[in-house]
């Protein structure tokens, strides 16, 4: 007869199934792929930033282009310091949820877990924070168009 200490343990325990482990491999494999894929982005990113940051003053005297172009080489260094972040923690996740399966380790999957978590978490931070830049841009542009169109002099 089982004790009620086993029973507690049973109702509590939660186990993978191979059939999950199997949707675990391929979440691990597609989210390195997207991670790698990430990684690259934010070389040409950052490599398009110290251009322009180190030719931005040169190149604006000839170009029509209102903004500087070392203020934009500065935004691009940003958004990608930005996006390093979730895509760190998406590598991290593939790399702990391939070894927890291969090694069958649940503190390893845990662990993998949590980098999920933070990848989700700063993501959703990072659109609440751009949705609200998005919306309290669209008055200052109208706001700009009509002093520029001097409907108000």
């Amino acid at each position: 007869m089982e004790t009620l200490n086993n029973l507690e343990q049973k109702a509590v325990a939660l186990e993978v199934t191979e059939k999950s482990k199997n949707y675990l491999k391929t979440a691990a494999f597609w989210s390195k792929f997207m991670a790698i894929l990430q990684f690259v982005v934010i070389g040409f990113l950052i490599l398009a930033a110290l251009l322009m940051l180190a030719t931005g003053s040169f190149l604006s005297a000839y170009s029509e282009i209102p903004i500087p172009l070392s203020l934009i080489g500065l935004c691009y260094l940003i958004l990608a310091i930005a996006i390093f972040f979730p895509t760190f923690y998406l590598f991290r996740f593939s790399k702990k949820t391939t070894n927890a399966l291969t090694i069958n380790d649940t503190l390893e999957l845990e662990s993998a877990f949590k980098n999920m978590k933070c990848y989700w978490k700063f993501i959703g931070i990072m659109t609440i924070v751009m949705l609200i830049c998005s919306i309290s841009v669209v008055p200052i542009l109208v706001i700009a168009a009509v002093v520029s169109s001097g409907a108000f002099v």
